[in-house]
C-alpha cells in the first residue's frame, strides 16, 4: 500500500470523501496516545515503528527520500513517518493536552507522510507514545492496531503475528454490501436522504462565536471503572453507548434549555464509529440521534428514548445511504461555492456532539502489548460538523474519558462540567431511581 493510496478516498466511504474537502478549511487530524508501563529504548521504539510502517507502506512518496537516522533529533529528515522525542517535567496532563491540541490543528502537506510519532518522557510519569495521523486514512480501530503493533514490536520484536497488513488494506463498502449499491435502490436512497435532511430541520443549531474559527482543543478528564459502566448498563437495561448518549443529552438539555432552541426542539448527537455494533465485515456504522430532551426529564426515560432511537438508526441500508450522501456533497463541494462556507454544514446538518467508544481488548488481544500499556487517550478533529467529540477508551478494567471541542462553540469549562456529569450518571452506587440532574 502506497501513501498516496492511503490518502485517497475509497469508494463508498462518503465521510472520508468529505474529510478530503474539509482539509481545505482546517486540518482533519487525530491522535492516539498510549501511556506505557515499562520504559522502552528510543532506538528500539524507532526501529519498531520503522518495521511496522515499512510493512504497511511499500513506497515513500517524493520528495521524502531521506531516512531519519537520528531519532533523538526532532524533525531531522523524512521517511515513512515523522518522529520526535520530547522530554518534560511537571504536569503530564497539561503537556499532553497542549501537544495533542497542536497536532489536531497542524496541517499535513501533500508530500508529507500521514503519520507523526511523538515520544514523551518524564522522569516521574514515564513514557507516553503518541501517534498522530490524517483522519481520512483510517478509523480509530485501525490506528489502535497500528499503535499496538509498534509497541509489540518494541517489547517483543521476535514475534510477528500473521495477517496484520491485511487488516489495513483499503476496502470498498460497495464490495462488502453490493445489494445496497444496486441502481434499483436509488429511489429509496434519495428518499432516505431527503427524510434525513427533513428531520434535521428540527435539530437545534448551537451558537458559534466565529464560524471561521475551526480550531479544536483536546482535554483529558480521567478514568471511569468499567465495572461502574457495566453495573449502570445492567441496572437500566441498556448498552454503554445508550448511557453515554443519554448523559450527554441530559447535559445538553440543561446547557440549551427550550427557550434557547426556538423552533428547533431536537438535540442531535452522533456516533461516527459505533464499534460496539460493528458488522461482521468490520465496517464502522455511523448514525445520529435526535431527541427533544427537556431539563428535568428523568434519566431513565432519556436512556429508554436513546436506546429506541439508536436501534432505529442502526439499519444498514439507511446508514450506507447517508454515507453516500456525503459523497454527493463532496462532489457538489467542487461545483457550488456556498458549500465551502464554514457556516454551511452546521446549518445543513446541525449536530451538537459526537461519541466514539473503543474497547481495546476487542481490538488487540496480545498479552505482551496489553501488559505494557497503563492507559490510553484519543483525540480527533471533525472541524465544523461536530463542535465536540467525546471519546471513551477501555483499557483493561478502566475507561479513559477525553474530549475534543471547538472553543468557538464550547469552552474548556463546559467540557469539564460534561465529564463530571457523565461520571456521576454512570456511577453504580445509587441503586434507587436516579433523580433529574440539577441545571446550573
Amino acid at each position: 500500500m502506497r501513501i498516496d493510496e492511503l490518502c485517497r478516498p475509497r469508494p463508498g466511504h462518503g465521510l472520508q470523501c468529505m474529510m478530503r474537502r474539509w482539509e481545505q478549511l482546517h486540518p482533519v487530524n487525530a491522535v492516539q496516545i498510549a501511556w506505557l508501563k515499562r520504559t522502552v529504548g528510543i532506538d528500539s521504539l524507532y526501529a519498531a515503528a520503522d518495521r511496522v510502517f515499512r510493512r504497511l507502506v511499500l513506497r515513500v512518496p517524493q520528495p521524502a527520500a531521506q531516512v531519519l537516522r537520528r531519532p533523538d533529533r526532532p524533525g531531522c529528515g523524512r521517511g515513512a513517518f515523522e518522529f520526535q522525542r520530547r522530554q518534560f517535567a511537571g504536569d503530564w496532563r497539561s503537556v499532553l493536552q497542549g501537544a495533542v491540541t497542536n497536532e489536531l490543528n497542524r496541517p499535513f502537506a501533500d508530500f508529507e507522510p500521514p503519520w507523526r510519532i511523538q515520544l514523551f518522557e518524564s522522569p516521574r510519569h514515564g513514557q507516553f507514545l503518541a501517534l498522530g495521523y490524517r483522519h481520512l486514512i483510517a478509523d480509530a480501530r485501525s490506528i489502535a492496531r497500528v499503535l499496538h503493533e509498534i509497541i509489540r514490536n518494541a517489547v517483543a520484536p521476535s514475534v510477528r503475528p500473521a495477517g496484520f497488513e491485511a487488516e489495513h488494506r483499503p476496502e470498498s463498502v460497495r464490495d462488502l454490501y453490493p445489494e445496497e449499491f444496486r441502481r434499483r435502490r436509488f429511489p429509496l436512497m434519495f428518499w432516505n436522504l431527503l427524510r434525513e435532511l427533513w428531520t434535521s430541520r428540527r435539530a437545534f443549531r448551537p451558537p458559534c462565536g466565529d464560524h471561521r474559527d475551526l480550531r479544536m482543543e483536546f482535554r483529558i478528564h480521567g478514568d471511569v471503572p468499567l465495572t461502574n459502566l457495566k453495573a449502570a448498563a445492567r441496572r437500566l437495561d441498556a448498552t454503554i453507548n445508550d448511557l453515554v448518549f443519554a448523559a450527554i443529552l441530559e447535559w445538553l438539555a440543561c446547557r440549551f434549555p427550550p427557550a434557547r432552541r426556538g423552533r428547533r426542539p431536537d438535540l442531535a448527537v452522533a456516533a461516527l464509529a459505533d464499534l460496539t455494533g460493528r458488522s461482521a465485515s468490520g465496517v464502522p456504522r455511523a448514525f445520529a440521534l435526535r431527541l427533544p430532551v427537556l431539563p428535568g426529564m428523568p434519566f431513565e426515560e432519556i436512556v429508554r428514548q436513546a436506546a429506541r432511537a439508536g436501534q432505529a438508526a442502526k439499519q444498514i441500508g439507511p446508514l450506507i445511504d447517508c454515507a453516500r450522501g456525503f459523497e454527493y456533497i463532496a462532489m457538489m463541494w467542487d461545483w457550488i461555492p456556498v458549500l465551502r462556507r464554514p457556516d454551511f454544514l452546521p446549518a445543513f446538518i446541525p449536530l451538537l456532539a459526537g461519541v466514539s467508544n473503543v474497547h481495546l481488548g476487542a481490538v488487540v488481544q496480545d498479552s505482551r502489548t496489553t501488559s505494557a500499556i497503563h492507559s490510553y487517550f484519543r483525540g480527533t478533529c471533525i472541524t465544523n460538523v461536530l463542535p465536540m467529540m467525546l471519546s471513551l477508551t477501555t483499557v483493561g478494567d478502566v475507561c479513559t474519558l477525553t474530549t475534543t471541542h471547538r472553543p468557538a462553540v464550547f469552552s474548556s469549562a463546559d467540557m469539564t462540567t460534561l465529564a463530571a456529569h457523565l461520571c456521576d450518571r454512570l456511577a453504580p452506587a445509587r441503586q434507587a431511581a436516579l433523580p433529574a440532574a440539577a441545571c446550573a
